[in-house]
C-alpha cells in the first residue's frame, strides 16, 4: 500500500519510508506499511493434544486421528485453576479417536486411554467435545484459560472481523512427532462472522466462523486464536481497544463440506462461546463443585496441627 508524501504526520511517523524518486521538479517519498506477522508463544505449542483410535496407533504414531487441547476452567471469582478439559471435535470422538497423546518432562510421551462416553458433546449439536482429565507433574503441558475465551460480547467490544489475523496449533500428519508430540502452527486471518449457520460434519446447522486458513486431514479440533495485530494509521478506529491472543474457537476442518468440491482453503471454526457454555453445563458444574469439596477437605487434613510432644500418662 503506497501513500505520498502528503499523508498524515501520524502515517509518517509509524511508518517507514523506503523509496525516493523525484518527478516535475518535486521530490516525493513512498510509505510503505505491512501489518507484522507476530512471533508466537512457544507455550502455546504445549497446550495441543493428539486423539487416536487405540494405544497401539498412539505408540506408532498412525497416520489417522484428530487434534485437541487443553482448557484451564477460570470460576467467575477468579480462583485457583483446578479444573482441566481435554477439547476436539465431536466428529473426532464419533469417529472413534479418543485416546489422547500427550508430553512428559522426560521428553517421550505419554497415553491416555479413555473410553468414548467419556466425552461429552454439545447438546445443540455444535461439533465439540469435553473431558474431564486426570493430569500428573510428569505430564508436559499448557492450557488456554477459560477466561480467555472470545464470546459474542468480547466480539463486539473489540470489534473483531473480518481481516483480523488467526494461528492455529494441531497435529501435521506426516510430521507429527514420533518421540513426543511436535505440533506445528497454521496461520490466516477472519474471512466472514458467524452471521448465517452452516452444516457441520456431525449433520447439524451451527454458526462458525469461516477462516482463511489451511485445514487438513489431521487438524479437526485445533485450537483457534486471534491476536491484536497493529492497525494502518488510517484504520485508527477500527479497534480502540487492545487485547491479547484470545481463543476464537475450534476448527471443525475444510468448507465447503460437498463431497463433489475441494477445499476452499477455508476453514470452519466452532465459536469459542460454544465451548464455554458447554462447560457451564450442568454435570461439568456439579464436577467442579465435587472437586473443590475434595480439595478443601484434603487441605484441610494437611493443615492439622500434630503435637510433637509425647503423650504424658
Amino acid at each position: 500500500m503506497g501513500y505520498a508524501l502528503t499523508a498524515s504526520e501520524q502515517l509518517m511517523q509509524t511508518g517507514q519510508w523506503v523509496t525516493r524518486y523525484s518527478f516535475c521538479g518535486a521530490e516525493y517519498r513512498v510509505y510503505e506499511w505491512e501489518r507484522p506477522m507476530p512471533r508466537i508463544q512457544d507455550e502455546v505449542l504445549r497446550t495441543a493434544i493428539y486423539l487416536y483410535r487405540n494405544k497401539v496407533d498412539a505408540q506408532t504414531n498412525a497416520a489417522a486421528g484428530g487434534s485437541g487441547f487443553l482448557v484451564g476452567y477460570v470460576e467467575e471469582d477468579g480462583n485457583t485453576i483446578n479444573h482441566v478439559y481435554a477439547v476436539t471435535n465431536a466428529h473426532v470422538i464419533r469417529g472413534g479417536y479418543t485416546v489422547i497423546r500427550l508430553n512428559t518432562v522426560s521428553g517421550t510421551h505419554d497415553i491416555l486411554e479413555l473410553p468414548q462416553n467419556a466425552w461429552v458433546e454439545h447438546p445443540d449439536g455444535d461439533d465439540i467435545a469435553v473431558c474431564c482429565t486426570s493430569l500428573s507433574p510428569t505430564h508436559d503441558f499448557k492450557f488456554v484459560l477459560s477466561d480467555a475465551f472470545v464470546t459474542e460480547d468480547k466480539l463486539h467490544r473489540y470489534n473483531i472481523g473480518i481481516g483480523d489475523e488467526v494461528f492455529m496449533v494441531g497435529r501435521l500428519i506426516g510430521h507429527a512427532g514420533t518421540k513426543k508430540n511436535l505440533p506445528i502452527a497454521r496461520f490466516g486471518s477472519v474471512s466472514s462472522l458467524p452471521l448465517e449457520d452452516l452444516k457441520n460434519f456431525c449433520g447439524k446447522y451451527r454458526p462458525h466462523f469461516l477462516v482463511e486458513v489451511r485445514s487438513v486431514s489431521g487438524f479437526s479440533g485445533s485450537p483457534v486464536f486471534v491476536y491484536d495485530a497493529p492497525v494502518p494509521p488510517s484504520l485508527v478506529d477500527v479497534r480502540k481497544e487492545r487485547f491479547s491472543n484470545m481463543l476464537l474457537g475450534i476448527d471443525s476442518g475444510h468448507m465447503p463440506t460437498s463431497d463433489n468440491q475441494m477445499s476452499a482453503g477455508i476453514a470452519g471454526i466452532v465459536p469459542a462461546w460454544k465451548l464455554l457454555e458447554l462447560l457451564n453445563r450442568p454435570e461439568f458444574k456439579e464436577q467442579r463443585k465435587r472437586d473443590e469439596e475434595t480439595l478443601k477437605e484434603k487441605k484441610e487434613k494437611q493443615s492439622t496441627v500434630v503435637p510433637d510432644t509425647p503423650n504424658l500418662k
